[in-house]
């Protein structure tokens, strides 16, 4: 796994590691890997509920409440698809796109 030293974490700090394939409602093809980080301490009660209990998207869960994020780019890159291509119908060496960022909610991070 990645390092996650972005999100400030206190020692003993629960964190949720999640995978995720976004795909197209019409196409139902594979538009986006995810792989993310999440302090749910640092959620409210209803946004913990919908992300661990209902396995709702958080991107979903922060737009329904309306709720102001930032988010800040920490990198991207370009990197062979690997075991990831077959998600995509690529080839393992087919040029894939990352992005890496860090989504604060009042100031503290609570996603990478």
């Amino acid at each position: 796994p990645a390092p996650i030293h972005e999100l400030d974490l206190a020692a003993g700090e629960t964190i949720l590691r999640r995978e995720i394939l976004l795909r197209g409602r019409l196409s139902g093809r594979t538009v986006l890997h995810a792989e993310s980080v999440i302090v749910p301490d640092r959620l409210s009660e209803r946004l913990r509920t919908g992300l661990m209990e209902k396995q709702q998207p958080i991107g979903q869960l922060l737009l329904a409440d309306r709720l102001e994020t930032f988010r800040e780019i920490l990198g991207c890159a370009r990197r062979q698809a690997g075991p990831l291509a077959r998600h995509f119908h690529l080839y393992e060496t087919a040029p894939f796109l990352t992005r890496t960022y860090v989504v604060s909610l009042g100031g503290r991070g609570i996603m990478r």
